[in-house]
């Protein structure tokens, strides 16, 4: 049946392609079988020429949709403003303004995409990781003192691979991973998850082997001495230091509170 098309309506074929201003000389030659004139190259060549333009203009287009580094103008104007937005953090963090923390946090994080660093790799600067690191630190120790555990358990998560860096990629120095992790064994604990519980501790032991021990991290060792106790039965030291005053910082306190606000808490 194409055949008998190609060979009964070349004629028409040829207007409609001509028509449309495809240009394809390709295809002039594929229904034809015959030598292109002057005159049908010469109307080939502009409509061929516009449609040339117009896959440049896509790869163009193609090209600025992907991955590209801010520029150092951009660079440094959204780290001085994500540095502006962290101290005003810490300041709603020790005045206990979680509202406005909240939506500092929003506008940090914005920041950060703007930064293109909410996911650290190795073209990020390590200032910038650190601001990076800093920010989703805040956010988790915001979501434990607004007590919701699902917005918490994100940012731990989104941490790991900022903790996960070499020393020379991203120092610990300023870090907050022990009690971000202290923290989250302390989550786990209340929410009755002992696997997970001593999944992250065996995970924990075996980076810091060779190095510091755990023993002398204080706020991984809370959550470690209240589950030794919970399994001994030993209800009134848990009880005692649940208490404010024991707890490692104030984060840790909030956990005194755990059956009305924590929901799948023991």
């Amino acid at each position: 049946m194409f055949c008998r098309l190609r060979a009964n309506h070349t004629w028409y074929c040829l207007k409609v392609i001509k028509f449309y201003q495809f240009g394809c000389v390709s295809v002039i030659r594929l229904l034809t079988k015959r030598p292109v004139s002057q005159s049908e190259l010469r109307t080939d060549i502009q409509p061929w020429s516009s449609a040339e333009s117009a896959i440049q203009q896509s790869n163009h287009y193609q090209e600025d949709v992907s991955y590209h580094p801010p520029s150092v103008q951009h660079s440094t104007m959204s780290e001085k403003e994500l540095s502006s937005l962290l101290k005003q953090l810490h300041t709603t963090l020790s005045t206990h303004d979680y509202t406005k923390s909240t939506a500092l946090l929003s506008k940090a994080k914005l920041a950060l995409l703007q930064l293109n660093a909410l996911v650290p790799s190795p073209q990020i600067p390590q200032h910038t990781l650190a601001l990076a690191r800093e920010t989703l630190e805040l956010g988790a120790l915001v979501s434990i003192r607004l007590q919701d555990p699902p917005s918490f358990t994100r940012y731990f998560q989104q941490l790991q691979p900022f903790y996960d860096l070499p020393e020379h990629s991203l120092s610990r120095e300023g870090s907050q991973k022990s009690k971000i992790t202290g923290l989250y064994l302390l989550l786990l604990l209340s929410q009755g998850d002992y696997a997970g519980f001593h999944t992250l501790l065996e995970s924990l032991e075996v980076v810091e082997a060779g190095g510091k021990g755990l023993e002398e991290d204080k706020f991984v060792q809370y959550p470690v001495k209240l589950e030794q106790w919970l399994m001994e039965g030993s209800y009134d030291r848990v009880w005692g230091a649940t208490k404010n005053e024991r707890a490692p910082s104030e984060e840790y306190g909030v956990f005194s509170e755990v059956r009305p606000y924590w929901k799948g808490a023991v």
